[in-house]
């Protein structure tokens, strides 16, 4: 966060100086050098300018269960190479206040979903894959509890 901070502060500071193009009775900002060392400091911030992520819709997918615990749930066979994002579609089986969860594959953090209410309650939601195209679902009291099925992903 600090070099956009660092970056902000840099054009506020240029921006009162004579930017018009060169030849036009301009001086330059900086040298070259202080450019070159301007463009290295500011590597490390997300470019902007990326292909947009493609949607591929699913239909029929067939319900997976998971387990009581984090457990990993390969979707190599259902989603294709390159997915980035699935979108899981959740339906609760029974009345219940535990929550069931999606997240990626290897986080520690507890993303939970559709916590209480009657059964029959469904939702979707987009998960990050890994490399591998594997994501992490819980069910917490029983395997049949949430039922997790494949809408579509994003590659």
């Amino acid at each position: 966060m600090g070099s956009h901070n660092k970056a902000a502060t840099e054009v506020a500071a240029h921006s009162v100086k004579d930017t018009e193009v060169h030849g036009v009775g301009a001086s330059p900002v900086c040298s070259e050098t202080e450019a070159d060392g301007k463009i290295t400091d500011h590597a490390d911030l997300p470019n902007v300018h990326h292909t947009p992520l493609i949607f591929t819709e699913l239909v029929g997918g067939e319900a997976y269960t998971g387990g009581t615990e984090w457990t990993d749930w390969d979707l190599s066979s259902i989603i294709g190479a390159g997915a980035k994002v699935v979108h899981i579609g959740v339906r609760k089986t029974a009345t219940t206040g535990q929550p069931g969860g999606l997240r990626k594959n290897g986080s520690a953090v507890s993303r939970y979903v559709i916590g209480s209410g009657a059964p029959e309650c469904e939702g979707a939601f987009d998960v990050e894959c890994d490399a591998n195209r594997i994501i992490e679902t819980r069910s917490p009291t029983s395997t049949s509890l949430y039922q997790f099925q494949v809408l579509g992903y994003w590659s």
